[in-house]
């Protein structure tokens, strides 16, 4: 994923990967058997193997070298779609994502498919910022 990282560049590729982002978290509550499971997780492997790798190389090429450990701590080394991940995640990500498992337990309890609706909402919503804000840096931090 890295090299059509390289090739397409880091925007087209996060934008991609937020593009097919809800596709497998709206599919997941509907899921009826194993083989519905599996595609499920698939696609969703597949989208946080295009963003991984996208998100750490825009913030490689973003951020000037001597920053670059400061920032990564804070932040953590990449972005991940799905099924938690704070415990990879920097500092600053660690609190958003303590108080949204903890306000996704409530949401679970209204419904237990509201989570998952909220997440693929919210994965839209990301996708709109994305255009809006991602944008690659004219010159590459070496």
């Amino acid at each position: 994923m890295g090299y059509l990282v390289d090739r397409s560049g880091t925007r087209r590729t996060i934008l991609l990967a937020m593009l097919l982002a809800p596709v497998p978290i709206i599919m997941f509550p509907f899921c009826q058997t194993f083989l519905d499971v599996l595609l499920t997780l698939i696609i969703l492997g597949f989208v946080n193997a295009l963003v991984w790798p996208a998100s750490a190389t825009l913030i490689a090429n973003a951020v000037p070298q001597g920053k670059r450990g400061r920032i990564l701590s804070i932040l953590g080394q990449g972005l991940s779609i799905g099924w938690g991940g704070a415990w990879v995640s920097g500092f600053l990500l660690f609190i958003p994502i303590t108080v949204g498992s903890l306000l996704g337990g409530y949401i679970y309890t209204a419904d237990p498919q509201y989570p998952w609706f909220v997440l693929s909402l919210s994965l839209i919503l990301c996708f709109i910022l994305s255009i809006r804000f991602i944008h690659e840096p004219k010159k590459t931090e070496v």
